[in-house]
């Protein structure tokens, strides 16, 4: 199969796991709100939130392993590859079983830690307990999962996801409608589901990439302290992206509350799924891109920038568009238990969460760039600047003034939109070697053609009155044909509008 019909086929896959996934989430969500109380089911996604400090350190060795193992793999240095692989392979079972005490004794006293209802301690402490095992399962196993990217077999990816996602559903559908609701089945299943995970990734890992083995023989420290001085940057911008977005649950729940909490927690269920979606997208471009840098072909590298820039823009825009114009009707349906002020303040969080995605859709192939030519240093200090003024604006705003959780997200948005769309265009064109201003042109013709398309969702918004599921799904299918219609005449040129019929309509690209 040729590169770019390897790539469509990578995208498709990651689509429909994506769609399958959001579409699960969309039942499960209101059932579990109503079956275990608006004030619980938030801390699924707090505890979720708790596990990713943990990763900061995991980042460090695992970032750029991919990276590695992909260009040793296609310069044909098998015994390289091996080295990389072996040593974080072992490492990372090492670090995980030295987390394991920490782990359970945080868990132990965790009710003097955050905020927990009264009547709920002893099911969060379960629900916390197998979250962190399942993590703790991801951090010994985090290597494995390079064998797709180094095959570029996305595509068996997001088949194994979605496999994954169906057996998750099943089993919580199951459990809560045998058992008494408590919200550590959540937890339980998550833990099954990452075991199944691991076991098809390792039979991914010894089809795609038979050349990688984990033995204490290709141990060699030295590749893991180039790693680590590398990918140092990426766990440094971890805790970055951390400060600017992923304390926010906890920060309130310690400073207002957990119901605030909760509500913030279910305005940010689907914009983290859009936000995968950029990231999914964007992604699927990379390994091409990284092998085509490993090849010192730089127009090839080029050219395969601007394309994921378009056609991330092109499949990522609408949606996010589409939940910002159209929120508060979803909310108003999908969560019929909340009161109008709550459903208000969730759809206030939730465009404030999408605001920076919104602009991110055109950095972040352009971030993956810094990654593959490893510039990661300047960004990475970058980011963390900027989050620990949004650490330190977030906490003066809720000391003084009455803006609540609204104040959480405000500065985290102001913040991300300026670092997306000031400074990664620039530096990645300066990492490039070309002129700092050539990707604004993408954007600012990306931007009007998004602001035409919002002002012709909120015209139809204000015509039509959305009050059942009926009216909402007609309106967002009549919409989504308008927006990636707009998209599809405007945003993409002659040759890139030929590639989207050859390759995604192709009987080639659709069969997964």
């Amino acid at each position: 199969m040729s590169n770019s019909g390897r790539m469509a086929k990578n995208m498709i896959a990651q689509i429909i796991s994506f769609a399958l996934n959001l579409g699960i989430n969309f039942f499960l969500t209101p059932y579990m709100v109503t079956s275990l109380g608006k004030e619980v089911y938030g801390f699924v996604n707090l505890a979720y939130s708790f596990t990713s400090y943990i990763n900061i350190a995991v980042v460090a060795i695992n970032s750029l392993l991919a990276r590695y193992i992909t260009i040793n793999i296609k310069q044909e240095k098998y015994e390289n590859a091996n080295k990389y692989f072996a040593s974080v392979t072992l490492v990372n079972i090492v670090f995980a079983f030295t987390l394991v005490v920490p782990s359970a004794i945080l868990i132990l006293f965790l009710d003097s830690v955050i905020n927990i209802p009264v009547g709920f301690v002893s099911d969060i402490k379960i629900l916390w307990a197998f979250i962190f095992a399942s993590i703790l399962l991801s951090i010994a196993t985090t290597s494995f999962h390079v064998s797709t990217f180094a095959a570029n077999r996305l595509d068996l990816e997001g088949i194994r996801n979605m496999q994954n996602h169906i057996i998750r559903c099943v089993m919580l559908l199951i459990i809560f409608s045998v058992f008494k609701p408590h919200v550590w089945y959540v937890g339980l299943t998550a833990l099954v589901c990452n075991i199944f995970l691991t076991y098809i990734t390792y039979q991914y890992l010894c089809t795609l990439t038979p050349q990688l083995k984990i033995s204490k023989r290709f141990f060699d420290f030295s590749a893991v302290k180039e790693l680590l001085v590398n990918g140092i940057w990426n766990s440094i911008n971890q805790l970055a992206s951390i400060l600017m977005d992923g304390l926010d649950l906890f920060i309130a729940n310690l400073f207002i509350g957990a119901l605030e909490m909760s509500l913030m927690s279910y305005s940010k269920t689907i914009p983290v799924h859009l936000t995968n979606l950029i990231a999914l997208i964007s992604n699927t471009f990379v390994p091409q891109m990284t092998i085509s840098y490993a090849e010192g072909n730089m127009n090839k590298f080029i050219k395969e920038i601007n394309r994921a820039m378009r056609l991330s823009t092109f499949l990522c825009s609408v949606p996010i568009i589409g939940f910002m114009i159209f929120g508060y009707s979803f909310f108003h349906l999908w969560l019929p238990s909340l009161s109008e002020r709550e459903i208000a303040m969730i759809q206030i969080l939730s465009v404030l969460t999408l605001l920076p995605a919104l602009f991110n859709i055109f950095s972040y192939p352009l971030s993956s760039v810094q990654t593959i030519m490893c510039k990661l240093r300047i960004p990475v200090i970058l980011t963390f600047m900027i989050g620990v003024i949004n650490l330190i604006c977030v906490i003066y705003l809720l000391n003084t003034t009455n803006l609540g959780i609204f104040g959480i997200k405000l500065i985290s948005s102001i913040l991300l939109m300026f670092k997306v769309l000031l400074f990664t265009p620039m530096y990645t064109a300066h990492n490039l070697g070309v002129k700092l201003m050539t990707f604004y042109p993408m954007i600012i013709k990306g931007t009007v053609i998004n602001i035409l398309i919002a002002l012709i969702f909120s015209g139809y918004i204000i015509i039509l009155d959305i009050n059942s599921w009926l009216v909402f799904i007609l309106s967002v299918i009549i919409c989504a044909f308008v927006g990636y219609g707009i998209n599809y005449l405007l945003l993409l040129n002659q040759s890139e509008r030929k590639y989207i019929c050859k390759r995604f309509c192709s009987k080639e690209s659709v069969k997964i």
